[in-house]
């Protein structure tokens, strides 16, 4: 096993509540796992909330374990027209910092995110789940990996 995407909400708690800080921490220890069951390549989705915020941490574990890469999946391209200023700088920053970005359709279209969730799944032997709501993208993605056989960590 030497990959893993993750899949979560984009509308997180706020920081600095103590619901944040439980979810960063849940996150913190499924990373942790992952990388004890040997993955090395971490996959994020390029949506604000659950996946900027995995894909931020996986950039600070690559500070103690400098082979770990991460991959940005991009669903269309021009995604981040939408992110606040704010949200933009920081996926700049990681963006620049990833291993490599996949751009899944030269535009949107209603099957674009679908898309990019089955190809994370497709290209990894792990999930990270962050699963809230039953109706959501990320709980469809999470059951396409359990479906698929992929080991799912739920936070």
């Amino acid at each position: 096993m030497n990959a893993c995407c993750f899949t979560g909400h984009r509308l997180l708690p706020d920081p600095p509540s103590e619901e944040y800080r439980k979810l960063l921490s849940a996150l913190n220890r499924a990373i942790e796992k992952a990388i004890g069951l040997g993955c090395t390549d971490f996959y994020a989705g390029g949506a604000v909330g659950f996946d900027l915020l995995a894909a931020e941490q996986v950039l600070r574990f690559k500070e103690r374990f400098p082979a770990l890469k991460l991959y940005l999946c991009e669903p269309y391209t021009g995604h981040t027209k939408s992110f606040s200023a704010k949200d933009r700088k920081r996926y700049d920053a990681v963006r620049e910092q990833a291993e490599c970005i996949y751009m899944l359709a030269p535009e949107y279209s209603r099957a674009c995110f679908k898309a990019r969730n089955a190809y994370m799944v497709e290209n990894t032997d792990c999930c990270i789940a962050y699963v809230r709501y039953t109706k959501s993208g990320s709980s469809q993605t999470m059951r396409l990996a359990q479906k698929s056989g992929r080991k799912v960590i739920r936070i």
